[in-house]
This record gives C-alpha cells, sequence and structure tokens, in this order.
C-alpha cells in the first residue's frame, strides 16, 4: 500500500501546491460535509465510459474518481452509460442485474432498451443501457478512423435520449437536489432531450439541474471531431429537428451535440480554470467561443481543475512499481530501484534498457498532433536534440494508426537512438504471471522511474499525467497553458515554491532550451533537487480538493433550474 498523505512525508514542503488546489478547501471524507456544508447531491453522471468496466482515455478517470469523492462526502451517485464492445469485454462475470427496460421515440417510431444495473461497479450504481442497434456489444466505444461518423451521431443522439428518459421515469434520480451531470459530446444532447420533455416542465421545484463538462473542444477554427458534430437529419431521427437554428444546435449547416449541451444546460464547466478562460478566445474554443462568452456572461461557466485519487494502491507487487514513495524512502533511491526493476523487465522482452547513469525524461500521452506537434516538429529535429543531450527518453504514446506520419517520425527515431525506449502495444511488458501490463500501468512505470515528465502540448484541458507524476517526485516540463498552468508553479531559487518548468513561449526551440535549463537546476546533485521534488510530492491534488467549487456549481445549475 502506498500512501500519499502529506503527513506520511515528513519534511515535505507543501507549498507546492497549484493555484487550483490552493484556493478550495478541504473536506473530512466520510463526513458528509465540505467547508462545513452538506453535500446531500443526488448526482447522476451520463458519459461514455467509467472505470473498472470502460477506460479509453481521462474522461472514465474523472468521472469514477469524482463520483467516489462525492460519495464520500455525502451525495449519492448513479452512472448511466451504454453497452459497447470495450465496455463487455470488462464487465466480470454475472454482474449485470435486470433493471426493467426503456422505450424512446426515435425516428418516427419506438425503439426499446434494456436497463442493467451493474454489481461490484464501485461505491456509485451504474447503469448500462443496451439497445441491438444503437448501444449493442459489438460496436466500439468510440467510432475507429474509417467507421461511419453518422452511424456513431446516431449512436449517441439515441444514448442521449435513453438516459433522458430513464431519468424522467425513475424517481431515483429526481429525488432532493438531483444534478444530471453529462460529459462531453457523446451526452450532450441529455440536456436538450430533457429541457424539451414537457415532463421536465411539469416536475417545477423538483426539476433536475443539469451540468455539461467540457473535456476537450479541440483546438483551431473549427474542431468537429472533439464536439460531435452531425448531419442535421440525425435531429429529426431524435426528435429535436425545431432545434436546428443558431441558437440552438445549428453549427455551420450541421448539427453539434457539444453547443447543444452547452446551450441548454443549467451551468457548464471547464476541467480547469484557465481552460475557462482560454475557450472564449478563438482557436481554444474550437469555433464555440462565442457560445463559451455567452455561458460566461450569464454566470453560468465554471472552471474546475481535476484531481486524482490519491487513495488507491497503484501498483502489483510483481508488475509494477517495486517501492514506494512515502515514509522513509528517499526519492531517489526510490527512481534508483524502479529503474533497475524496469530494466530487469524490459530485458526479460528485449528492449533497450536505460543507462542508470543518465537523467530520465517521461513522456506519456496519446500519440496525437495535440500533444506531439511541438516535440516532434521539423520530422523529429528537435526530439533528436533532447535525445543528443546525454539523456534517456522513456516514452509511452501510441494511436494505433502506424500510416501517421507521427507514428513514422517516432519510429525511426527509436531506430536510431539507443537511449529512446518505446514502449507500445505491440511488445507489451508482462508481469511475472504472463499478465499484459495495461496502458495506465505502463504510465506508472514510466512516473516511477523518470526523473521529468515533458509534455509542450499545443493546448491541455487540464492533463492528469503530470498530477500523478508529481505525486512520484517526477519534475513536470510543460507548456503554459490550460490545466498545466493551474497545476505547475515555475521554479524559482528565490521563492523555492516552484514544482516544474515552464515551456514559453511553447515553440520547438524553447522547449529545448527549457529541457536543457531543467536538466541543469534540477541536476541529482544540485541543490534545487530535493525542494523541487518536495514541492512535487507536497502538493495536495485529491478531488476532495475540488468538491467545494463542484457544490458551488451543482448550487448555481439547482437555482438556474428552478428558478
Amino acid at each position: 500500500t502506498i500512501s500519499r498523505d502529506n503527513h506520511d512525508n515528513p519534511g515535505i514542503n507543501a507549498e507546492g501546491a497549484g493555484t487550483a488546489s490552493s484556493r478550495h478547501m478541504q473536506i473530512t471524507r466520510h463526513s458528509g460535509s465540505y467547508g462545513g456544508t452538506t453535500m446531500n447531491y443526488n448526482v447522476t453522471m451520463v458519459c461514455a465510459e467509467v472505470k473498472p468496466l470502460c477506460k479509453k482515455g481521462g474522461v472514465a478517470d474523472v468521472v469514477t474518481d469524482l463520483s467516489k469523492a462525492l460519495n464520500d462526502a455525502g451525495s449519492t451517485v448513479n452512472v448511466i452509460t451504454y453497452m459497447n464492445k470495450d465496455l463487455n469485454e470488462g464487465l466480470p462475470l454475472n454482474c449485470l442485474q435486470s433493471a426493467g427496460t426503456v422505450s424512446v421515440a426515435l425516428n418516427g417510431g419506438t425503439e426499446k432498451f434494456i436497463v442493467w444495473k451493474v454489481d461490484a461497479s464501485g461505491p456509485h450504481t451504474v447503469y448500462v443501457l443496451e439497445n441491438d442497434t444503437y448501444a449493442n456489444r459489438t460496436d466500439d466505444v468510440y467510432p475507429a478512423a474509417r467507421a461511419d461518423p453518422q452511424k456513431y451521431g446516431r449512436k449517441y443522439a439515441a444514448f442521449s435520449k435513453a438516459a433522458a428518459e430513464l431519468i424522467l421515469t425513475r424517481d431515483e434520480f429526481r429525488e432532493g437536489k438531483s444534478v444530471v451531470h453529462c460529459h462531453d459530446y457523446q451526452a450532450a444532447l441529455t440536456a436538450a432531450c430533457l429541457k424539451t420533455d414537457p415532463r421536465y416542465d411539469a416536475l417545477r421545484e423538483n426539476r433536475p439541474a443539469v451540468v455539461q463538462t467540457v473535456h476537450n473542444l479541440g483546438y483551431g477554427p473549427r474542431c468537429d471531431a472533439f464536439q460531435g458534430v452531425y448531419d442535421a437529419a440525425v435531429l429529426d431521427f431524435v426528435g429535436l429537428a425545431s432545434l436546428f437554428h443558431i441558437n440552438a444546435l445549428e453549427y455551420f449547416g450541421k448539427a453539434n451535440f457539444l453547443k447543444g449541451g452547452v446551450v441548454f444546460a443549467d451551468a457548464t464547466n471547464c476541467v480547469s480554470e484557465r481552460y475557462a478562460e482560454e475557450v472564449t478566445q478563438p482557436h481554444f474554443g474550437g469555433g464555440l467561443e462565442g457560445v463559451m462568452v455567452k455561458a460566461q456572461n450569464e454566470g453560468k461557466l465554471f472552471g474546475i481543475t481535476n484531481g486524482i485519487d490519491t487513495s488507491y494502491v497503484h501498483f502489483r507487487p510483481d508488475g509494477g512499481v517495486s517501492l514506494p514513495y512515502g515514509r522513509g524512502y528517499r526519492v531517489s533511491d526510490a527512481k534508483a530501484a524502479n529503474r533497475r526493476h524496469l530494466n530487469d523487465l524490459l530485458r526479460q522482452h528485449q528492449y533497450k534498457l536505460l543507462d542508470s547513469d543518465k537523467q530520465t525524461i517521461g513522456v506519456v500521452a496519446r500519440l496525437s498532433h495535440q500533444k506531439f506537434d511541438v516535440l516532434l516538429a521539423e520530422q523529429g529535429a528537435y526530439m533528436r536534440q533532447i535525445l543528443e543531450m546525454g539523456v534517456n527518453v522513456l516514452l509511452n504514446a501510441e494511436n494505433g494508426d502506424k500510416t501517421d506520419p507521427l507514428h513514422r517520425i517516432v519510429e525511426d527515431l527509436d531506430g536510431r537512438y539507443k537511449n529512446l525506449i518505446w514502449l507500445n502495444k505491440e511488445r507489451p511488458l508482462r508481469d511475472s504471471r504472463g499478465e499484459r501490463l495495461g496502458f495506465d500501468a505502463m504510465a506508472q512505470l514510466n512516473f516511477a522511474s523518470s526523473d521529468f515528465l515533458l509534455n509542450p502540448a499545443v493546448y491541455e484541458p487540464c492533463g492528469l499525467t503530470q498530477l500523478i507524476a508529481m505525486m512520484f517526485g517526477t519534475i513536470p516540463i510543460v507548456s503554459a497553458t490550460g490545466g498545466l498552468r493551474n497545476t505547475v508553479i515555475e521554479h524559482s531559487a528565490a521563492h523555492k515554491k516552484g514544482n516544474g518548468f515552464f515551456i514559453a513561449p511553447n515553440t520547438p526551440d524553447e522547449m529545448v532550451r527549457t529541457v536543457r535549463r531543467a536538466l541543469h537546476v534540477a541536476h541529482p546533485q544540485g541543490p534545487h533537487r530535493k525542494i523541487i521534488t518536495a514541492n512535487c510530492m507536497g502538493a495536495n491534488h485529491g478531488w476532495q480538493t475540488r468538491l467545494a467549487s463542484y457544490g458551488e456549481l451543482y448550487d448555481t445549475a439547482l437555482r438556474n433550474a428552478r428558478a
């Protein structure tokens, strides 16, 4: 068991907390309160993924860990999601309990959705909606590269309407201070389906509030892939054709699901304070900056930096980190031990090995333009400069598309440099029982073995990797954008409160200069290394520190819904 509480790290300076953590009040777990006020909300999360049933990215972490924190603080939490191939494969045996059916008006007819209640899914209850056409056990949770996008538009529209129908017809979702909390565009039509149904208005002062969380709007003048943009016919399919106008769901001649979520929600939340400011600006708003400005002017736009669950055990004894980061251990000893452990695994699987005499820079991210356009600029020329600084680079990155130019650049660098260790799906590491280590376990091995985490993202709504990495005393080198700005503090020898280094401006040249500066300033034998790592580990980014802000968000949404 690995303890993360500050009291388990004597002498650690806890002043490294970023702006998000420092201005939120602490709560006592299981107290049923935050800041002295009872957290007695009845929250229904509507989402595409939830741990441990289905996890494809950070949304599953946020939904699951926030739900756990809310539940610990005294709230009731339910989760509504849809059946898909990934979820079906992740279901434990005999865990589905029948919870009836729900009939949904779609495409001029009626579709019946089976409602499953999942046993042993955590402290919150998970409901899974299943339908042979729109929520089945063979389709992916998200569309593959060559999938028909309109098919998935219909799937997400059907899911949203089925979730709304379930909420409107089951009392347990509408009791007390009820909040329907929708995540990203896959669930975004839930707000419109609820608000345009006469049964919703008839509830009067018992109407559930609707909150829309924006996890990622994309970057640039238009970002259809991140917002759920489909042919307008999908609105007729789901019975919302009357909403195809500029003040509702219309977007450059198409239907934009996430726009509808923001327009019809009683409050909208972005996943960091900084990102909530950025989305009101061109490029960061992805074409929806005008909608976000309107929400801001109406007092409906919030920014709450994501937290992480610091209480659970991260590591398997035979496949993960071999030495804990807590009482009685120096970070340098833990890093050295875990590098040896990782090298043992690498040797068993015929990988290149980490040089124990070199500092290690970790990179953990999807192989996407958001994460790698700066790092791999000019066909990897700047990455080559970093590799030639006498460091190990430990890379966890993949996107499943070998034809992607980014994949080819990494493949070329991997062939040229023995100090680049690229961990990927094609050569998975396995523990002593022969079980494959998943992406999360591989990432945790990276954090535990690396001295630095490098993330020069073009934009970053929040970022969870820097929060997890800092628990291991791994120093972030990051772009000064989004949630990175809210959780990382630039190191300064004068005030000794910093926990990382900013790449500003976020250009390839400045990235190389910042990496070189970080390697020098935070050298293992230098005077600043212990201070910076202590600040990393002393910052508290647990979800408990975010609950006061979620109380404000939910209270605002309830006032707006029941006015």
